[in-house]
């Protein structure tokens, strides 16, 4: 049995499934603008989806009142990271052996992990190890404090079949902090995947609220590049070229702004250039 150190005291099928699938190829990238380079040589593939990492009913339970031991965590790996010490061996170090117990030292390899491979959503290796330490702290009994549980929200938040269950979470989380960009993010993502229910409409002007909410972080406009460049290609635009241009020019100059903003690896700015230039492709027809 598992004991917790933390817990004790801490408008048509062909535009839906275009939407569905320009949201899953960037479901992963929550907070982008703040990355660390990724190591190693795995060619990008999806990332997995684990039945025991979908077992996220726990993110729902009652919060415990004290945050102050993850706090020290998370301040400690923050620390390694700004001076570039937090490598892929450091992180390795930090994985619970067997069945631990300890709370705390699942956290501590979850978000090492996490800021370690922050805005890396195409490293396969990565997202084998996100969904472990997800799997594990989620075996951990509660109440958590409200960071463990916001890291464990962040890492559901990848896979767009916890949509649904997870949008009551984000909205807990953002109600005791407004302010948090990649929650929000995270919540704006997930909402746009819920189509028809939300429309693209709404999307975009979710994206707009969070980029006044910081007009120096690169991920609302990625959201807006894919949020303009699928509206572009809705069926009710087809006959109406000089609002399908407008809706590519508003992605391009996103997906422009996103590029001079982001801090995430080459490998993602790659991706974001590769989009950018097929949006250019299609204003210059």
């Amino acid at each position: 049995m598992r004991v917790s150190v933390i817990s004790r005291s801490d408008a048509g099928l062909g535009a839906r499934m275009l939407f569905l699938l320009c949201c899953a190829a960037f479901s992963a990238l929550a907070g982008a603008a703040i990355a660390v380079s990724v190591r190693g040589s795995e060619s990008p593939r999806p990332a997995p989806i684990l039945d025991s990492a979908l077992n996220i009913d726990w993110l729902d339970q009652p919060w415990s009142g004290d945050d102050a031991p993850v706090l020290t965590i998370e301040r400690e790996i923050d620390a390694l990271d700004r001076s570039h010490a937090l490598t892929r061996g450091v992180v390795d170090g930090w994985k619970p052996a067997g069945d631990s117990a300890d709370g705390g030292q699942w956290f501590r390899y979850g978000y090492g992990m996490y800021r370690w491979g922050h805005g890396h959503t195409y490293h396969f290796a990565f997202a084998c190890q996100c969904d472990e330490a997800l799997r594990d702290m989620g075996l951990v009994p509660g109440p958590h404090p409200r960071r463990y549980v916001r890291l464990g929200f962040i890492l559901a938040a990848r896979h767009l079949e916890c949509r649904r269950p997870l949008l009551p979470v984000a909205q807990r989380l953002l109600k005791s902090d407004p302010a948090d960009y990649t929650v929000r993010w995270c919540y704006v993502n997930l909402r746009a995947c819920d189509y028809p229910r939300v429309t693209i409409e709404q999307t975009i002007a979710s994206a707009e609220d969070l980029r006044r909410m910081d007009p120096k972080k690169a991920g609302a406009y990625e959201l807006l590049g894919r949020f303009h460049r699928v509206r572009a290609g809705q069926p009710d635009l087809a006959g109406n070229p000089e609002r399908r241009r407008a809706e590519l020019e508003a992605s391009a100059g996103a997906y422009s702004r996103c590029l001079e903003l982001a801090t995430c690896s080459e490998e993602l700015k790659a991706d974001i250039r590769e989009k950018l230039k097929r949006v250019q492709a299609s204003l210059a027809h």
